[in-house]
């Protein structure tokens, strides 16, 4: 299998995650005011996917924050001033990348009141940007509360979304960190199975290490052996020093001492 250069893993999980979005977004937001008749207050996944991408990509995260505006305005029929508010309007929620790197991506991700901060904060800042660019069109400084109370669910999903996938190994984690992490553990990994299997761990047995030819000698191999000597030609005693005066035999070694039991790795 063909591996894939770093820039083609971004360019890839940027793509789904950015296309993931916007069907999803156009679909929640046509749902909210067509089926459920939701229209004072839709569900946005925008503030989730913006915040979940700024861990992952950072800056890239204005993909996924102008596709989100673009499918927000199709999802509910909106006119071209809309497309131009939302679109342009969730780029501020950019910000939030400002307090990431300050704080740090692996702070954040430690913790679930950080993560929910950090939701909250994408959240305000998106909404803040969608009236900024509101007042271009005359908008009034009451529509800000318009669209606070339009998109507070979209604040839950955001929040309660994040916390859970924090949870989620890589997935709220800045992914280069996430591949650095993985290939170090996968190389440690194998320097321990490594160390494992080396010899004088578990032995260095090999089958092929013996030969069936080696039973045959007779040098020291443990076994004993019958003595080439008729048992009518030796002398009526009772034990070996009375046949010669000499010392007694040394006891023929046990099979544990001769047949040392080897462990092998197809026993492991």
């Amino acid at each position: 299998m063909k591996q894939i250069t770093f820039k083609q893993y971004k360019a890839i999980d940027i793509a789904i995650l950015s296309v993931l979005h916007f069907v999803f977004e156009a679909l929640g937001i046509y749902a909210s005011e067509n089926w459920f008749s939701m229209q004072a207050v839709v569900i946005s996944f925008t503030p989730l996917v913006v915040a979940v991408m700024m861990m992952r990509w950072s800056e890239f995260a204005f993909v996924p924050a102008i596709l989100g505006g673009i499918a927000y305005c199709l999802g509910g029929g909106g006119n071209i001033e809309q497309y131009v508010i939302y679109s342009l309007g969730n780029l501020l929620g950019l910000l939030s990348l400002l307090i990431i790197k300050k704080v740090g991506k692996e702070k954040i991700r430690a913790k679930n009141i950080n993560v929910a901060a950090l939701a909250l904060v994408t959240y305000l800042l998106i909404i803040i940007g969608r009236w900024i660019v509101s007042l271009v069109f005359e908008h009034s400084f009451a529509s800000l509360l318009t669209f606070l109370t339009t998109d507070i669910m979209s604040l839950v999903v955001a929040v309660v979304g994040l916390v859970a996938l924090r949870t989620n190994d890589g997935m709220i984690e800045d992914q280069k960190s996430y591949l650095i992490r993985l290939d170090r553990e996968k190389r440690e990994e194998q320097e321990r199975r490594a160390a494992m299997t080396a010899p004088g761990i578990y032995g260095d047995y090999d089958d092929d290490d013996y030969d069936d030819d080696d039973l045959d000698d007779d040098d020291d191999d443990g076994i004993i052996y019958d003595d080439p000597v008729a048992d009518d030609d030796l002398p009526p005693c009772g034990t070996v020093t009375d046949c010669g005066g000499g010392e007694a035999d040394e006891e023929p070694p046990t099979e544990n001492e001769n047949n040392e039991e080897i462990i092998s790795e197809d026993k492991i």
